[in-house]
């Protein structure tokens, strides 16, 4: 059941079929009209929780993905990127820093991206670490709430300035 909301969520998300869809489907004027109309985007944290649950990530791993999602919010370059596919590089870049393995069909088919359709957004994801781990941005919050031991200190994990990181920086970052 959460499973199949979380769909509709990101098919209206990501399209504009809601303008359609209401005045034909007397079921979405009830949900809607119970709803009150207030409707939010869906949040990134929700597509994660999903592709968590997919990849089976253990808690370094969903940690890992939640702080390297929560940086995209500070880059105005990740504004126009759906929550879903933000969600989903953080998902694979820490499945990839972390070495569990590869990107499968099953994550692929929850979330609804394969690797190199995340690429592009890993790419900005990597560049953000970058920023943060250098000191090349102002925005250092999210880095020290994730030094706590709540959060299992991931922020300062060596592999955050690993070769995968940088080399999925590199364009980003002006070829420095």
């Amino acid at each position: 059941m959460r499973r199949c909301f979380l769909q509709i969520l990101k098919a209206l998300f990501t399209s504009q079929t809601m303008l359609i869809l209401v005045p034909k489907y007397k079921k979405w004027k009830l949900i809607l009209k119970e709803l009150k109309f207030e409707l939010g985007g869906p949040l990134p944290l929700h597509f994660l929780r999903q592709a968590s649950k997919a990849g089976k990530a253990d808690a370094e791993q969903h940690t890992l993905a939640k702080y390297l999602m929560e940086l995209t919010l500070i880059d105005y370059d990740m504004m126009h990127y759906h929550p879903s596919k933000a969600a989903t590089a953080a998902s694979c870049l820490s499945q990839k820093v972390l070495g569990q393995g590869k990107w499968n069909l099953k994550q692929q088919c929850y979330t609804g991206y394969t690797q190199n359709e995340a690429l592009e957004v890993m790419q900005h994801v990597a560049k953000n670490v970058l920023k943060v781990n250098e000191n090349l941005t102002k925005f250092i919050a999210i880095k020290n709430k994730y030094a706590s031991s709540k959060f299992l200190k991931i922020s300062m994990i060596p592999q955050l300035n690993s070769k995968a990181i940088k080399d999925l920086a590199f364009p980003l970052m002006g070829g420095s």
